[in-house]
């Protein structure tokens, strides 16, 4: 990490010192697991765990996002579409902090540009047909095999 992205300059500095020696893949806290983690968050506080903080952390950058777009003088013009849209935006700030993806992701991109592409061959397929039966095709006038 270069960046102190919000997260203190402390936090920053034992960042990096905890990763000096470490190569990109490899775990920063390696000895730490989710019952240590957990063992530790609910001596601070009885019911806290990883699983708790994180949705709290969410819940809480939600409302935030929220309250921001709520905040400005326009929101009271937007339709009910746009605050959709709003609160669409708002929800992957969220699914960022929580390190979901928001994205399609590489093989999911390549089943749909693939899809796509069969939709197009059916689409010139029927066009060269007419939309009528043909001789090798089914009641479609289509391949079989597509």
């Amino acid at each position: 990490y270069t960046e102190n992205d919000g997260m203190g300059l402390t936090v920053l500095k034992n960042f990096k010192t905890f990763t000096a020696k470490k190569a990109a893949a490899d775990q920063i806290f390696e000895d730490l697991t989710p019952t240590i983690l957990n063992k530790h968050l609910s001596s601070l506080m009885d019911g806290l765990s990883a699983k708790v903080f994180r949705t709290y952390n969410a819940s809480k950058t939600l409302q935030d996002e929220l309250a921001k777009t709520e905040q400005l003088e326009s929101w009271s013009s937007l339709s009910e579409t746009q605050k959709v849209d709003e609160y669409n935006a708002a929800n992957r700030v969220v699914a960022i902090l929580c390190n979901h993806q928001k994205s399609v992701s590489a093989a999911g991109q390549a089943s749909l540009d693939a899809s796509s592409e069969k939709v197009e061959k059916l689409r010139e397929q029927k066009k060269v047909s007419g939309g009528a039966e043909s001789e090798g095709g089914n009641e479609e006038g289509f391949d079989e095999d597509i």
